[in-house]
């Protein structure tokens, strides 16, 4: 049972600077160690890294986004790289999605790197591409730097030849690796293999950890108190379990109400613990002296104050507490959903449980595990005849979350089967917006954009407005882009621009507005792509706007603008002007669209 309330006899976290490895603190890089910095690239702040983050889609799920708790985590090693001797140091990046910490510590001078995920091969691709752009001449990683990229699935209970080759390693680190509880004696068990493999005991483990409050409130496992969730006290009681100790040393706040907060914590072996804290055996005499028996009470007066600083109100629900209104549906793009069911029974109870345990098999990357965990009750005791409402509403959800498994594995069509049974069971219910917007990425895939475009807007009818709109919206624009449907399009990424403002995704706003522009182009009306790249090009400091700009500019007839606007953007550190003549790259990465990748490469043409 995985409960949200705690012992007070129950070692948790303590929390303690982190002491550097002792290896690293005496001896220096050598000139065979150099590092791989670059350095004029990388600072404490900004790394200056051209990674490529295309979230969700394709099948990159969690991975394919740089989470906050990779940014702090980052910050936090810039800040601390000599004291951790990142210079010439062995890295291994865990759960490492886009290789964003790995590759920031390569630029921190570490010499080699290994980045390691168990997701999907186009994730993994991801890291590769990254690793290499980063690598190219003029990037923020020396190219002799010696990056790998390997499959870890955490739990198969055997390192990968990549990894077991390279080790020991002097870091390990990873971000957002102990958000899924289900990942978390996994996760213990490897860093434990890991820290085995490390002979001299000097292997260090920080990991980031992003605290979501609501996720938590959502699937039932209460608070931890303001901005802080339970789930990196779980993950400290697991790590107990197995014979490590988790120390917080250093949390940020993201916001001003102290509800978007990262920690980041280091993990190490319980007696290389001890071993770094044992006192000294003889006092000032030099006779035996009780120093361990101060120590020992100490440390327990340390502990029972961390204890009460992160004790749990007494009124926090317990996990294992069935709450018949919570369904967590783990939908990307559209928030959590909250089913009501009047009459809780054996069905949507186990529906509950088996949609909690895919989930984090799911965040994981266990997609088989996920997708048996589901299909185990939808053929057990949800499969039965004359299935009451609250059967209904328990089988549609765990359909959808079936249909999302298989997206991530590539079955389409299989997906698509997931995704008709939810609708089947409940056509307007509360699942339906989440198993259509499914089912049109589904579609996307088989590239039927024109199916594509028919289940966003089903979507939409049933949530028309609001922050769960914004995503839909632009989507149903990309695959209308996909079909020339321009000026359907402007209109969709124009409306999303607007809802992801409402909803202070400004990122996310930026990208629909760039978005909106190239359509533009595509439809014929260059000044107005002009003028609204022009715009944007006022609000960010984004090479990608500047090349568009150049290119809207070139076409437009003003060569004397698209070469001054063109020589001011390759100025931008890692504009990485280079990779805009690759037409591949321009369409699958930065998602222009044809037309505006045409004139981008015929303006080079003519420049070179």
């Amino acid at each position: 049972m995985r409960g949200s309330t705690r012992a007070a006899s129950t070692p948790v976290m303590a929390r303690a600077p982190l002491v550097a490895s002792r290896r690293r603190a005496s001896t220096p890089a050598s000139a065979s160690r150099r590092g791989c910095r670059v350095p004029t690239s990388a600072t404490a702040t900004s790394l200056g890294l051209d990674l490529e983050a295309p979230g969700w889609s394709g099948g990159y799920g969690t991975g394919g986004k740089v989470w906050s708790s990779a940014a702090v985590l980052t910050r936090w090693l810039g800040a601390n790289a000599p004291a951790l001797g990142l210079e010439g140091a062995s890295v291994l990046e865990l759960g490492s999605g886009t290789g964003a910490v790995g590759l920031a510590a390569a630029s921190m001078g570490a010499t080699r790197v290994v980045l390691t995920d168990g997701g999907s091969e186009s994730l993994l691709k991801l890291a590769k591409d990254n690793a290499a752009r980063n690598r190219a001449p003029g990037g923020s990683i020396d190219p002799s730097c010696d990056i790998r990229v390997a499959r870890y699935r955490w739990g198969d209970g055997k390192m990968p030849a990549a990894v077991a080759d390279a080790a020991p390693f002097d870091l390990v680190v990873g971000s957002d690796c102990t958000y899924s509880v289900g990942g978390h004696g996994p996760l213990c068990d490897v860093i434990r293999e890991v820290l085995a493999a490390a002979a001299d005991e000097n292997t260090r483990v920080v990991l980031g950890h992003q605290h979501r409050c609501g996720a938590a409130m959502l699937a039932g496992r209460g608070s931890a108190g303001w901005g802080v969730d339970p789930h990196l006290d779980m993950f400290a009681k697991t790590a107990a379990a197995k014979g490590l100790v988790v120390e917080e040393v250093h949390r940020e706040s993201l916001a001003w109400h102290g509800l978007r907060n990262v920690s980041v914590v280091s993990v190490e072996l319980e007696k290389q613990l001890e071993k770094r804290l044992a006192p000294s055996k003889t006092n000032a005499t030099g006779d035996v002296g009780d120093a361990g028996a101060n120590g020992a009470v100490a440390a327990a007066a340390a502990l029972a104050v961390t204890l009460s600083s992160l004790a749990l109100p007494a009124a926090a629900r317990q996990y294992s507490d069935y709450d018949p209104k919570q369904f967590d549906e783990f939908l990307p793009g559209i928030n959590s959903v909250e089913l009501s069911l009047a009459q809780p029974n054996v069905c949507s109870k186990d529906a509950f449980k088996a949609m909690d345990r895919a989930r984090d098999m799911y965040e994981i990357g266990r997609l088989d595990e996920a997708e048996g965990a589901l299909s185990s009750v939808l053929n057990g005791t949800c499969g039965g005849p004359n299935p009451t409402d609250a059967d209904k509403v328990a089988k549609a959800a765990t359909w959808k979350l079936l249909g999302d498994v298989r997206v991530d594995s590539y079955r389409w069509n299989d997906a698509i089967d997931a995704y008709d049974s939810s609708l089947e069971d409940m056509p307007a219910g509360t699942s339906a917006p989440g198993a259509l917007f499914g089912r049109a990425n589904a579609k996307e895939g088989l590239k039927d954009y024109a199916g594509a475009v028919e289940d966003y807007g089903k979507c939409l009818e049933l949530r028309p407005n609001g922050p769960d709109a914004a995503t839909p919206r632009f989507e149903r624009a990309q695959a209308l882009k996909q079909l020339g449907r321009w000026e359907e399009a402007i209109v969709d990424y124009d409306a999303a621009a607007d809802a992801f403002t409402a909803n202070r995704q400004k990122r996310e706003a930026k990208i629909a507005e760039a978005q909106a522009a190239f359509a533009k182009f595509e439809s014929g009306d260059v000044p107005s792509a002009t003028a609204r790249l022009e715009t944007l090009a006022r609000q960010l400091y984004s090479s990608d706007v500047r090349a568009a700009l150049a290119a809207t500019y070139w076409r437009a007839g003003d060569a004397a603008k698209a070469e001054d606007t063109w020589l001011d953007l390759c100025q931008i550190e890692d504009a990485q002007c280079g990779k805009y003549t690759d037409k591949e790259w321009l369409m699958s990465y930065r998602k222009w669209t044809p037309g505006l990748a045409d004139a981008m490469q015929d303006f080079l043409k003519l420049r070179s």
